[in-house]
């Protein structure tokens, strides 16, 4: 691009929207969520998965074959186990939090169903002290 040529005569590109892949190139099943340590609850998914989607992930030497049941956005978790509520949810070998409702294999795990155990404070203490 020529100097002075970009949108609005600035020498800067638009921002990049979504990351979509082309129907032509065939992603890896194992592409599509990554575990990232063998004792997670929850994978990540490194592009948006549509709800109904099969998807393999690898934990270790095994993979793991689900559907999701929900749109997973890019970035987003979902869940390789069936997961009961009150039970803690584990990302990066560690717990991040409890399930407020029962988590399904292939479901998005993320707010409506998940509080945070980090960043939490008792209604009695201050912010900041």
């Amino acid at each position: 691009m020529e100097p002075g040529t970009g949108p609005g005569g600035s020498d800067r590109l638009p921002a990049p929207g979504p990351r979509r892949l082309s129907p032509c190139r065939e992603v890896e099943m194992a592409e599509q969520a990554i575990v990232i340590d063998p004792r997670d609850s929850v994978a990540v998914a490194v592009v948006e998965l549509a709800a109904g989607q099969s998807c393999s992930v690898r934990r270790g030497d095994e993979v793991i074959e689900l559907r999701t049941r929900d749109r997973i956005p890019f970035g987003h978790k979902v869940a390789l186990r069936r997961i009961a509520r009150g039970e803690s949810v584990l990302k990066y070998g560690e717990v991040i939090g409890e399930a407020t409702a029962d988590i399904e294999p292939g479901d998005w795990v993320h707010v409506h169903n998940l509080a945070s155990q980090r960043g939490r404070s008792r209604p009695d203490e201050e912010v900041g002290r």
